[in-house]
């Protein structure tokens, strides 16, 4: 595990991520003292530096007197659940919040910004789709996709799952901060360029590599475009002198 060792904000480690996808999956007391060292050094450092860095720009262009605290309890909320008046009795909080208010005294008191870190959910819907389709259910017995998903229903998902999808469009172009993407340009012209061009690129890489096989040159496709050439012929030719006779003693005769 890469962990930075400098107090600048560098963003939350993959493992930082995977440590809240375990936890939801194991949200045990067991699971988290297993992984303590992962839970301190890959997400709550990375908390304070981000705490300290968020700050800074907070109080920048939003209010001089905004506070962030990079501690536990301070701007980092704490993730253990209180489960004593909550019918929820996970011991753990499966996301990461962040609290920065402006005024002095408990800072619950006073207005404040409220950020919290999770797991994407489109994650779960990713893997949920790859599950339900035949890359999956394919390979168990029963052929369960015509199982689950019979043909005469299958329209009617395909008109929900487009919905959906624009739904889901709709969606993210309202999260969209375009400020933040113009202060990134460069980043996001390069992950837009390549996420076509290198597509596009093993795409025509498996082609030429897949085209001496598969390829329908040859006598037999040399024979089906002459025989498709004749038959063109025949039809001009009976649409252009009405004489059935004529035509077949001249084409099909051959």
């Amino acid at each position: 595990m890469t962990i930075p060792t400098d107090t600048a904000f560098r963003g939350f480690p993959r493992e930082g991520l995977e440590f809240l996808a375990g936890l939801a999956e194991d949200n045990s007391r067991a699971y988290f003292d297993a992984h303590r060292d992962i839970y301190e050094a890959a997400l709550l450092a990375p908390a304070k530096a981000f705490v300290v860095a968020l700050g800074e720009e907070l109080r920048a262009r939003v209010a001089p007197g905004l506070r962030a605290e990079p501690r536990v309890n301070g701007s980092i909320l704490r993730i253990n659940r209180d489960t004593r008046f909550t019918t929820d009795k996970r011991p753990y909080k499966e996301h990461l919040d962040f609290w920065f208010w402006e005024g002095d005294g408990p800072s619950r008191a006073y207005p404040g910004l409220f950020v919290r870190l999770r797991q994407p959910a489109v994650i779960g819907e990713i893997l949920g789709g790859i599950v339900l389709g035949p890359s999956v259910l394919g390979l168990l017995p029963g052929n369960l996709p015509q199982v689950l998903f019979p043909a005469d229903v299958r329209p009617h998902l395909t008109v929900i799952a487009q919905l959906g999808l624009v739904l889901f469009m709709f969606i993210v172009g309202l999260e969209v901060d375009l400020r933040l993407i113009q202060s990134r340009r460069r980043v996001a012209t390069a992950v837009s360029l390549s996420s076509i061009a290198l597509p596009f690129g093993l795409g025509a890489a498996l082609a030429f590599a897949l085209y001496p096989a598969h390829s329908v040159a040859g006598p037999e496709s040399d024979a089906m475009l002459s025989g498709n050439s004749c038959a063109s012929r025949l039809a001009d030719c009976l649409r252009g002198m009405g004489s059935r006779s004529h035509c077949t003693s001249e084409y099909v005769d051959r």
